[in-house]
């Protein structure tokens, strides 16, 4: 039996890297709330708004002020989580 060649290996262990981090992503969320809790945020591993709560009694510039501020703390969160995840993938497979 002929045995496979190192690239089809290399190759393998991508696609199983890919489809490890693919899940872990999956399950990703983060929840972020301003000082005040007065807006909710929640973002998947996919970087996809999943909810957001903002409080009626805000006003406008509050609410401009303080979505960009929480959609970068969320994508921050998210992009780290997902960073260590493949870190610790690629120790494994070493």
């Amino acid at each position: 039996m002929p045995r496979p060649k190192l690239e089809d290996m290399t190759h393998q262990k991508l696609l199983d890297l890919k489809s490890r981090l693919e899940s872990y992503r999956n399950s990703l969320n983060e929840t972020v709330s301003d000082d005040r809790q007065c807006i909710q945020l929640q973002i998947d591993g996919h970087f996809k708004i999943r909810q957001l709560i903002i409080q009626k009694d805000l006003t406008k510039a509050e609410i401009e002020e303080q979505i960009p501020q929480l959609l970068s703390q969320a994508i921050d969160l998210i992009a780290e989580k997902i960073r260590k995840k493949l870190e610790e993938l690629q120790a494994a497979q070493n």
